[in-house]
């Protein structure tokens, strides 16, 4: 069968901040932080539903209040440089953290957690960081401008995971790299 769950409330609140900073005139100091706190709000009445029929055979509520909202980080912070080493040629490196990461909220194991009188808690996955690192390259040929850049994301391949939902748990991508070439006219 299935658990159908309806007027469902979240709840999010958080606080978040950046900045840009010149150390040097060549050199750039950048970061951000986010703190939020998303919750469930509230009781959730839900129906079971007879998986040939789609007859309802059962009803209830469950409480969700406080349950964790999932598969967003509720805590990401990132510290990042950016150095030109020739007047057009910089190198950028970012690392990025990211904390209070929840599951997804599988509504049958809320309501079997309710029947059985427990408080249903979201699962928490581990934090995990990642380091990103970029080349930019800005030249003409000519009167023409072009810019190219290349990045490579999770430079030390750390192995997490990013989520995990009703089909299961998803490893975060490894090491992925790209390059473009931007012709501005």
């Amino acid at each position: 069968g299935t658990y159908l769950l309806t007027d469902i409330t979240q709840l999010h609140k958080g606080l978040e901040l950046d900045f840009q900073t010149y150390i040097t005139p060549k050199w750039m100091l950048r970061g951000y932080g986010s703190i939020g706190d998303w919750q469930y709000d509230g009781s959730s009445p839900f129906r079971f539903r007879e998986e040939n029929t789609s007859e309802i055979i059962g009803t209830g509520e469950v409480e969700l209040s406080g349950v964790k909202v999932g598969n967003a980080a509720q805590t990401s912070f990132g510290l990042g440089t950016k150095y030109n080493i020739l007047p057009d040629l910089y190198v950028d490196v970012d690392f990025n953290f990211y904390d209070n990461l929840y599951g997804q909220v599988d509504p049958e194991n809320v309501v079997e957690a309710a029947l059985d009188g427990d408080v249903y808690e979201a699962e928490k996955l581990d934090s995990f960081g990642v380091v990103d690192a970029g080349l930019t390259y800005n030249f003409r040929i000519g009167a023409q401008q072009l810019k190219f850049r290349g990045n490579v994301f999770n430079l030390f391949n750390k192995e997490y995971i990013g989520r995990r939902d009703g089909f299961g748990y998803y490893y975060g991508l490894g090491t992925t790299w790209n390059a473009s070439l931007t012709y501005s006219f």
